[in-house]
């Protein structure tokens, strides 16, 4: 199921393996930072690792970026028209992201998509819950939010522009 950035009926098959990766482990990247949120905000008793958890996430995210810039290469030049507003809903996206009648250049497109994963990768290496325990979560969630709430706005300004991607790639022909 295409969600983040998956190739379909515009770009070659030989490309929906690689994308379908590429979204897989960006979802993935970001359930680790999911994990380590819900920890962060029950009070830092944590189930699994931070360091742990923070790596792999950076990990994780780095290889569905390099993977996007992989297709961005392969593909070339490709420019589409922009959303349709029935696209536009489908994506969840609304019409000051993606106004209609604007051409995209999908090759920059899948760019900026890996860009916006890594800009979060680095979010994620900097969020440093080592002084974190139980007990005294009240001061260390309150420094800890600004960061958090980088890396929440960082996730969606990600996860939008893959789904206009993804939408962009269910098109079954250009006109």
């Amino acid at each position: 199921m295409p969600l983040l950035g998956n190739s379909g009926f515009l770009l070659p098959e030989s490309l929906e393996k690689l994308t379908r990766q590429a979204g897989k482990q960006a979802f993935a990247g970001v359930a680790d930072l999911w994990l380590l949120l819900s920890d962060v905000e029950g009070g830092g008793e944590f189930r699994t690792n931070p360091r742990e958890l923070k790596e792999r996430s950076v990990e994780r995210l780095a290889e569905a970026a390099s993977i996007y810039r992989d297709v961005a290469k392969e593909i070339g030049g490709l420019e589409v028209r922009g959303l349709t507003r029935s696209e536009r809903r489908l994506a969840g996206l609304n019409y000051e992201e993606f106004p209609p009648f604007q051409h995209i250049n999908l090759p920059e497109a899948y760019r900026e998509l890996a860009t916006r994963l890594e800009s979060l990768g680095s979010q994620i290496r900097t969020f440093d819950v080592s002084g974190l325990k139980p007990g005294d979560e009240a001061k260390h969630a309150y420094d800890l939010a600004p960061l958090g709430f980088r890396m929440m706005q960082h996730w969606e300004e990600a996860a939008t522009l893959g789904r206009a991607i993804a939408v962009l790639n269910r098109r079954r022909s250009e006109p």
